[in-house]
């Protein structure tokens, strides 16, 4: 159960129209009868009662049930808005398997010292959840790749640096010891997860292999961690960004391809929040006044 659910059941509730509702909401009219059916099936209860395509009631449980999400939506705003008073309070989200320690904590020290009593959440999750997360305003921010933001339009993207990408593989791997070069992988499949834009990666990936003189078969698994199952035993391999986390921990080697990817901070596009940007300004600091090391990487 979601809010994007709560609220496509309390805006069809009102206007008893998946149509009028779905305008409201600025969403596809079957993306607000998904997120009712999802709910009616999370509940166990039909909430209306379906006469026919264009008219439809509520149910005697969808009554209480809009009471009951009535009330939560209200006391949830009223709870969000005394944080947002008391002190700088953040949701930020970021790709799962970064490692981002030597990134994001002193980028929270900043805020604290800035803003005193600055708290923050941290959630990993896949790239469409990431997305749907700050849609949902279940996230007030996200850190991601560039090209996957901007397709958003309901995000406000603001690049914060690029980093390096790189192969990763097994020594399980048929053929290991023979690996010298970007150009030796040809032979292997490329695991990538599977997602709605995964047509727009395999175009974005093959680029990187045109200097190598081939293009890469790609397998697209269900998540990241059947990717990193498949490359451990040996199956294929990866292409991943260098802020993924311990490579030798899984037993696995990384190689380094001419490539940089760019990373961006997203937030709501009306969204205000001073949390937020107190940590935008805070991360674009940090990697302004970073090492030498890190500055390459801009």
């Amino acid at each position: 159960m979601n809010s994007r659910q709560i609220d496509s059941f309390l805006t069809t509730a009102r206007l008893l129209n998946f149509t009028k509702a779905a305008e409201v909401l600025i969403l596809p009219q079957p993306a607000v009868s998904r997120y009712v059916s999802g709910l009616e099936e999370e509940l166990g209860v039909q909430l209306f009662i379906r006469e026919n395509s264009r008219k439809i009631s509520l149910s005697t449980a969808g009554k209480a049930y809009f009471d009951l999400f009535q009330r939560f939506s209200l006391e949830f705003s009223h709870v969000q808005n005394q944080l947002a008073r008391s002190s700088p309070f953040l949701r930020l989200g970021y790709n799962t398997g970064w490692n981002l320690s030597d990134i994001l904590f002193p980028a929270i020290q900043h805020c604290k010292r800035q803003y005193p009593g600055f708290r923050i959440e941290l959630e990993c999750l896949d790239f469409k959840d990431l997305v749907d997360s700050v849609s949902s305003k279940q996230l007030d921010a996200v850190i991601s790749m560039e090209n996957y933001l901007i397709q958003e339009p309901d995000l406000n993207v603001e690049r914060i640096t690029s980093i390096p990408r790189c192969i990763i593989y097994s020594e399980l791997l048929d053929g290991f010891h023979d690996i010298t070069s970007p150009a030796d992988f040809y032979a292997y499949d490329f695991f990538i997860v599977d997602d709605s834009r995964v047509k727009q990666i395999c175009r974005d990936t093959e680029g990187i292999f045109e200097p190598y003189r081939f293009v890469p078969r790609f397998v697209a698994l269900r998540n990241l961690d059947t990717v990193l199952a498949c490359v451990e035993n040996g199956l294929g391999v990866a292409v991943v960004d260098r802020w993924f986390g311990d490579l030798s921990g899984r037993g696995l080697h990384s190689m380094e391809i001419d490539d940089k990817i760019s990373i961006a901070f997203g937030r709501g596009r009306y969204s205000q929040l001073p949390a937020a940007e107190a940590f935008l300004s805070s991360l674009k600091s940090l990697f302004r006044e970073e090492t030498p090391v890190m500055q390459q990487n801009d």
